[in-house]
């Protein structure tokens, strides 16, 4: 990989040409923590679409890359032509609404295989939840198996509203939903947005893992967090941490539900 290498869009751009006739045979490709920008993206977007390009490619990793809306379009473009692509990160990045609706569009095709998405840290705002939720609903099928793990952390998403956890919990009720693990640390849902995500969960037959940390949490909302721990037939793991308003008996309470639910004799 190429992680934290000091890259810039100069020095990508003659890397990107480089690597586009090898590129058919790599499985997964680093380029977190450089300063690619859109143009950098771009470039690399233009190796990916080259011949057979990235058709190998399994996971990408674009953290901490400064890319825009206008790179993020770029790679989302020519990532429909990786039809391997499982694992896509691009986390930390300042992609926002635009450029999570070209990663959206891209993941509800229905010959997209990717499974774990990271957004987060991007000023994505309600558009941009709205948009990735369309990818949380669409119905999986022979090749696409619908996403598995979504990551849409802040606090650098932008205004995410009541209006943004809504349309994301809409998808998450429906039973083509697939995700597996929802990570939501950062967003402001405080206690009616966290009762909302707690009632959407607890419909899904899929998820595993739900991160609802940092999140100006109240005390009653343990109570709608003890209840889906204890009921939900898949959940295994709720992360509530750093939430001040759930008071340490309150928080224990909610661990003391997992432990019960992993071993009942407790």
């Amino acid at each position: 990989g190429f992680r934290a290498c000091k890259l810039e869009p100069p020095g990508v751009a003659i890397l990107a040409e480089g690597m586009a006739s090898c590129l058919t045979v790599l499985s997964h490709l680093d380029f977190s923590c450089n300063g690619l920008g859109d143009a950098g993206a771009m470039a690399l977007g233009v190796a990916l679409s080259t011949g057979s390009g990235a058709r190998s490619l399994t996971r990408l990793n674009l953290g901490w890359c400064q890319i825009g809306p206008t790179g993020a379009g770029a790679l989302a473009t020519a990532l429909k032509r990786a039809p391997v692509l499982a694992t896509l990160n691009f986390g930390e990045n300042a992609i926002g609404p635009a450029g999570s609706k070209f990663i959206a569009d891209m993941l509800v095709r229905p010959t997209c295989r990717v499974t774990d998405l990271n957004v987060s840290h991007n000023g994505i705002g309600d558009d941009g939840v709205c948009s990735l939720s369309k990818a949380v609903a669409a119905e999986p099928g022979p090749v696409r198996p619908g996403l598995r793990r979504l990551d849409i952390s802040g606090p650098g998403q932008g205004s995410v509203t009541l209006k943004g956890v809504e349309k994301l919990c809409d998808s998450v009720r429906l039973a083509t939903c697939t995700l597996e693990a929802l990570v939501v640390h950062h967003l402001s849902l405080k206690r009616v947005g966290c009762d909302i995500l707690m009632a959407a969960a607890a419909t899904n037959a899929s998820l595993k893992e739900l991160n609802v940390s940092w999140n100006d949490l109240v005390a009653a909302n343990s109570t709608s967090i003890t209840r889906l721990v204890r009921t939900h037939p898949t959940l295994e793991f709720v992360d509530a941490t750093f939430n001040t308003g759930l008071i340490e008996s309150r928080y224990s309470a909610i661990q003391a539900a997992a432990e019960r639910k992993a071993d009942p004799h407790l």
